[in-house]
Parts: structure tokens; C-alpha cells; sequence
């Protein structure tokens, strides 16, 4: 009887292996995940990453991960939800910090983005992705000398990237700056030729100055590259109707 009730015993603690075995531990919820979200899956993806989380609240890799597919869907502030709590677990991850300013700044949570990248930036002063969300931010912000400070920034670790100096002429444009506009969105043109935001800029300097025929070369030439840029015909129409030149300006008003 001893010998059948250890026999029993012996069984039933093979069973409860082979079921300890097959439950899901979160690493493997992990990488099923990854691999689901590598071929397309992103409700599965989702699914396995909560599971993870839910097996282990404090797994930084899950928290990271679901918000970085939260980010790649639009869910920016499920997203922000879990950069926060990753941060919570390992406070000084630079690429947690600054995904997180980059949902806020989806979100308009302006100050929080900017804190964000600011405390990225403490680790990782040279980093011109961080240093341009910044001067985005800056810019969001009102704040434009720190905006044009922090694009020349970027500029000195990366001369020759066409969308900083592309977006450095925006602000300048907006706050009037229009020598500085111009200058920046030339130096786009000298980095991509065939930058028809840059020429847009460009004919909005023109605008701004009075200098009409120029403007509307800019703007043909823009839209020479991409006949669907729509703030190309907008500055154009505008630029006609002001001109006297109703028909076409209206024409081009209504282009969409």
C-alpha cells in the first residue's frame, strides 16, 4: 500500500511539472509578442504584452515595448501611460524618456514633453533626434530664440540635415526673422535640391517682403516637385488674389 501511495504521489508531482511547464512565463510572452508584432499582429502582440505585465507588473521590456506599439497605432496616451510606469522602474532610460516626450507631444502635453527631452538631454547631450523634438517643442511653447538656439544646435552636430534647417526657417519666418528664414531654407536647398517645402518657404519670404513675382515662381517651382502640397497652392492663391489675379487665386483657393 506504501508502494502504490508513492507511486500515486510520484505521479501527481510529474503532472504538476509538465504544468508548470506549459504556463506561460512572461519572457515568453515577450517574444511571442515581438514576433507577432514582427509579422503584422498587433492585437496578438498587444494581448501577449498585458499578459506579460499582468504576470509581472514591474517588467520594464513589456511596459517599453506596448507603449512603443501603442506609439506605432496612434494610441499616444496609452502610449505616455506606459512610458510613465517604465520610467517608474528604471528613471534615467533615455529612450524611455524621450519616446515619452514624444507622446506628449502628440498629445500637446507641452511641458511634460519638454521635461522630458530636457532630462534625455542629461545624459545624452549630443543627440540630434531629442535636441530636434525639443526645439519642435520650443517652438509649440512660443518660445522662439530658445527654438532657433536649439535648432542651431542640432545644425552644429548635423550641418547637412535638410529638416532642421527646413523647420529652423519656419520659426524664423513666423517670428519674423525673414533674413534668417531665408538663409536656412536656402542651405535646405543646397542639401536636397528638390526640397519643395524649402521652396515654399522661400516664396512665403518673398510674400512677406512684397517681392510677388518671386513668391510665385517658388511656388510653381514647389509644386512642380509635388503637385499635391498644400501649402504651396494655399500661399500661391494668396499670393494672386492680393495681386489682383482673382480668377486664378480663386481657382487655386479651392484646389482641394
Amino acid at each position: 500500500m506504501n508502494r502504490a501511495l508513492r507511486r500515486r504521489q510520484g505521479k501527481l508531482a510529474k503532472n504538476n511539472r509538465q504544468t508548470s511547464d506549459q504556463l506561460p512565463n512572461p519572457e515568453m510572452l515577450v517574444r511571442s509578442a515581438m514576433a507577432c508584432q514582427t509579422g503584422g499582429n498587433q492585437g496578438e502582440a498587444e494581448a501577449c504584452y498585458e499578459r506579460a505585465i499582468a504576470l509581472r507588473p514591474d517588467y520594464f521590456e513589456a511596459l517599453f515595448h506596448l507603449g512603443n506599439l501603442f506609439m506605432m497605432t496612434g494610441r499616444f496616451e496609452e502610449a505616455a501611460q506606459k512610458y510613465r510606469r517604465a520610467l517608474n522602474i528604471r528613471t534615467r532610460s533615455v529612450e524611455v524618456l524621450a519616446n515619452l516626450g514624444s507622446a506628449c507631444l502628440k498629445l500637446g502635453q507641452w511641458e511634460e514633453a519638454r521635461l522630458s527631452f530636457l532630462h534625455a538631454l542629461e545624459m545624452r547631450p549630443l543627440e540630434p533626434g531629442i535636441l530636434t523634438n525639443l526645439a519642435t517643442v520650443q517652438h509649440k511653447m512660443g518660445h522662439g530664440d530658445q527654438a532657433l538656439a536649439t535648432y542651431d544646435r542640432v545644425l552644429s552636430l548635423v550641418p547637412d540635415f535638410p529638416d532642421a534647417l527646413l523647420n529652423r526657417g519656419h520659426v524664423a519666418h513666423e517670428w519674423n526673422r525673414l533674413d534668417e528664414a531665408e538663409a536656412s531654407y536656402r542651405r535646405a536647398l543646397v542639401v536636397r535640391p528638390d526640397f519643395p517645402e524649402a521652396m515654399t518657404g522661400l516664396g512665403i519670404v518673398a510674400h512677406k517682403r512684397g517681392q510677388f513675382d518671386w513668391a510665385l515662381r517658388w511656388f510653381h517651382s514647389a509644386l512642380q516637385r509635388n503637385p499635391n502640397l498644400a501649402t504651396a497652392h494655399y500661399n500661391a492663391s494668396l499670393t494672386r488674389l492680393l495681386t489682383g489675379d482673382l480668377a486664378a487665386g480663386w481657382a487655386q483657393y479651392e484646389w482641394r
